[in-house]
């Protein structure tokens, strides 16, 4: 998995983490992240969980990164 994260996309992940409603814009965000650092071509999706399962992972990955730096 990729592990280095831009600024931005750091920047991106922390705003991120503390919404309650997200935009297109910020779904587009999470699945460009989520692509790039799980390698994958997952689209935008209407399901809410799927959505909430791509964020968590992306949470998941980024306290993971945090705590081996």
């Amino acid at each position: 998995m990729e592990q280095n994260w831009t600024f931005e996309e750091l920047e991106a992940i922390q705003i991120m983490m503390d919404k309650y409603k997200y935009s297109h814009a910020d779904l587009q965000t999470i699945y460009n992240l989520y692509n790039r650092v799980f390698k994958t071509n997952e689209q935008i999706s209407s399901c809410g969980k799927c959505n909430a399962n791509k964020l968590k992972a992306l949470k998941r990955f980024y306290e993971q990164q945090r705590t081996n730096q």
